[in-house]
């Protein structure tokens, strides 16, 4: 019987420990992300908390295109932002998961989309195209909202921001960012990965554990994104943290997030 494409993924996370090309990757990833980030921590939007974030495209870009080493690099990349940017605090490991998350969703539903053969140039003219774009859009959309949501709830939960706050503005700066950028650097970066053979090659799954693990993402990260805003928006303490309601339907999103990543 062909295994799940997705039992593979998380396999992946794991067994990449062993290999010395997806660490120097998943070095790579975090390097870069930690870089960029760094240099635009100081436009601050919440002092201590959040900062403008044009590097916020490197983890969809490289999840999309290196798959599991991209996700422990993109975690780990804001983890050294905190700590170098004087953010670091309990946060900390919630920014670790989203970010993690970030470059996840972008990596399985970009798969799900056929981008690594795209990219490669087997179905399209080098180069950027409406289609990349329209192929792209997926991906950065609902990884945007995958983090968002993880994100805001998270330190919505632990009482250190609200979500109506953090979670729309974490939405809008990668979705933003990653439309503007994201499909330019795949353009750039997609056929050069497949020549190099640095991306994960795992089997798809079925078309219809596929469409059930997408419409399960799509409920999970934009529909419980969807919910936690009109939970704040109807709440008289929208913008403090613990509106009633936040902290159970944050949970039950992400665990149809994570339910749906374990089909896809």
């Amino acid at each position: 019987m062909r295994s799940l494409g997705a039992v593979h993924a998380y396999l992946a996370l794991l067994t990449m420990w062993k290999d010395p090309r997806k660490l120097a990757l998943l070095a790579m990833t975090a390097g870069v992300y930690a870089a960029g980030g760094l240099v635009t921590k100081y436009f601050q939007i919440v002092p201590g908390f959040l900062d403008l974030r044009p590097a916020a495209v490197f983890p969809l870009v490289f999840g999309i295109l290196l798959g599991a080493p991209a996700c422990w690099g993109a975690g780990l990349g804001n983890l050294i932002q905190d700590i170098l940017g004087g953010m670091f605090g309990p946060g900390s490991a919630v920014g670790f998961a989203a970010n993690f998350l970030l470059a996840m969703v972008a990596w399985r539903v970009g798969a799900a989309f056929g981008l690594p053969s795209l990219l490669a140039g087997r179905q399209r003219p080098p180069g950027f195209s409406r289609t990349l774009l329209i192929r792209t859009l997926p991906a950065i959309l609902l990884s945007s909202a995958a983090c968002a949501l993880a994100l805001g709830w998270g330190l919505d939960v632990l009482g250190l921001l609200p979500f109506l706050v953090l979670g729309n503005v974490v939405f809008l700066n990668n979705a933003v960012f990653g439309i503007v950028l994201g499909p330019l650097l795949l353009a750039i970066l997609g056929p050069r990965v497949d020549r190099w053979e640095l991306g994960e090659d795992l089997p798809a799954a079925r078309p219809e554990l596929r469409k059930l693990a997408l419409g399960l993402l799509v409920l999970g990260a934009g529909g419980g994104f969807l919910a936690l805003n009109a939970l704040c928006l109807g709440s008289l303490v929208a913008t403090s943290t613990g509106v009633p309601g936040v902290a159970s339907v944050g949970a039950a999103a992400l665990g149809l997030l994570l339910l749906g990543l374990a089909l896809l």
